[in-house]
């Protein structure tokens, strides 16, 4: 794809054409710049020749981070010189999903904008020194591709929604210290998770309904998996040698009624959990599968808190 066309393009945007309602709420203005990278996309995918945007669409994971950086040039353009708060884009996402009514290709479009939102949201606050810790509970409604492809995550616990491809790509290349998704349904949910090395990372996910969820995650040099009472999917295998410690439905039983520890894939790490610890996360587990409300939050944040306390040992 020729991004300079699509750079050259956005110097004939005025940022203030977007910005022209300030006295109005950041929710209208993020509304305003979702309408806004859907026409660059269409413009952009237009007068593109290259079969780029086809290889975008297969979900190429090459061609998916070159459309990320597209996206993000465009973001980064739009908010120039304009803010948002994690209150906002909550608003935004909800708002979206109760009104949601795009099909292919603009939903993957949306999706990338919506990642990219977070994404900008996290870095900013890193430049701060402040943590990026977002909670959204959907009410069974739906947004296809939510926060795909995010690159920059601090904390995500996403609640009740429906869709395809949510949070699937997140962070690739990137970084993630703490993704979960609870009570939701659809297909390839969190697929493709492969954040860079290092740091405590936590992968939840409770309760989903949904075929091909949690394909291809890499959570290496630090990572917690965690998987129970998901129907219909083809979730965390049982032997997930790209994390630290992978507790699915099985070994979260065995650990409660038979006593049974998984072990550490380094056998020679000091970062192991205490037999004690890992009764403590089984149980926040099946706690978190049989809690309905915001509550899910906090006992995710409990498990997340452990997998910390042991990467720093």
């Amino acid at each position: 794809m020729n991004q300079n066309l699509s750079l050259k393009k956005l110097k004939g945007i005025k940022p203030k054409g977007v910005k022209s309602r300030l006295e109005s709420t950041n929710l209208d203005f993020l509304l305003d710049a979702e309408s806004k990278v859907l026409e660059l996309f269409k413009e952009d995918r237009a007068k593109n020749t290259q079969d780029f945007y086809s290889k975008v669409f297969e979900h190429d994971s090459t061609r998916l981070r070159s459309f990320r950086h597209v996206v993000q040039n465009w973001v980064a353009h739009i908010f120039e010189e304009k803010s948002f708060s994690a209150t906002d884009l909550e608003s935004y996402i909800l708002t979206r999903s109760f009104n949601y009514d795009f099909k292919q290709p603009e939903s993957l479009v949306v999706g990338m904008y919506s990642g990219c939102l977070l994404s900008r949201l996290t870095q900013e606050n890193y430049s701060k020194n402040k943590s990026t810790d977002l909670r959204l509970c959907g009410g069974n409604s739906n947004f296809d591709y939510l926060f795909f492809c995010a690159k920059t995550v601090d904390k995500l616990f996403i609640d009740s929604f429906v869709g395809s491809h949510i949070c699937s790509h997140l962070s690739n290349k990137g970084t993630l210290n703490l993704v979960s998704l609870t009570n939701c349904k659809g297909d390839w949910f969190l697929n493709n998770i492969n954040p860079a090395q290092g740091n405590p990372k936590l992968y939840v996910l409770v309760n989903h309904v949904g075929s091909n969820a949690s394909v291809g995650e890499h959570l290496a040099a630090g990572g917690l998996v965690v998987s129970y009472n998901c129907v219909n999917a083809w979730t965390i295998r049982p032997t997930n040698h790209y994390s630290d410690y992978s507790l699915h439905e099985g070994s979260i039983d065995k650990i409660l009624f038979l006593e049974k520890f998984p072990k550490h894939r380094n056998l020679i790490s000091k970062q192991k959990f205490t037999n004690q610890e890992l009764v403590k996360i089984a149980k926040l587990t099946k706690q978190i599968s049989q809690t309905k409300d915001n509550n899910i939050f906090d006992l995710v944040y409990q498990i997340y808190e452990l997998n910390k306390i042991r990467c720093e040992r």
